[in-house]
């Protein structure tokens, strides 16, 4: 044997492993194996549903429906868990200028006073958010729908 004739072994059939025997169909039957296939007579072929070569029951060609244009309705909806951090953050800051501003006014310390007015401050500035989020996506809706209006007159 040479180096040339691994060159002229013919390649394996797609979808064959190197190896496997290419005239094994899937199941790992020959073709003549087959039930009602003969190893001389091709497959038939039958086409596909929706060809562009298939002919309808009067006898006419069929054409693909003509697409239908539908005005696109874009609008720029409010991210609203960026909304719920920044009025997070917004609580976390506005307790801590609390804190600061009742520091030797109280008995308690203002890290405990700094804690407890985050506790009331995070939620509410959380709430605030999503309720100001809300407000500008219910806008943008209403923005939307008055375009949506003017492009069909």
């Amino acid at each position: 044997m040479t180096e040339h004739d691994d060159a002229l072994e013919p390649e394996p059939a797609r979808g064959t492993l190197p190896g496997e025997d290419p005239n094994t169909a899937e199941g790992g039957h020959h073709a003549a194996e087959t039930p009602g296939a003969d190893a001389e007579s091709p497959r038939a072929v039958t086409p596909l549903e929706g060809d562009a070569g298939e002919v309808d029951a009067v006898g006419e060609d069929s054409e693909p429906a003509a697409p239908t244009e539908q005005p696109a309705m874009h609008r720029r909806a409010p991210r609203y868990g960026r909304f719920m951090t920044i009025g997070i953050m917004l609580g976390g800051v506005f307790a801590f200028v609390g804190a600061l501003l009742s520091a030797g006014q109280s008995e308690y310390m203002s890290k405990d006073i700094f804690w407890v007015l985050v506790l009331w401050f995070c939620p509410l500035g959380l709430f605030l958010g999503a309720i100001t989020a809300l407000a500008i996506d219910r806008r943008s809706i209403k923005k939307a729908d008055r375009q949506l209006d003017a492009e069909t007159r």
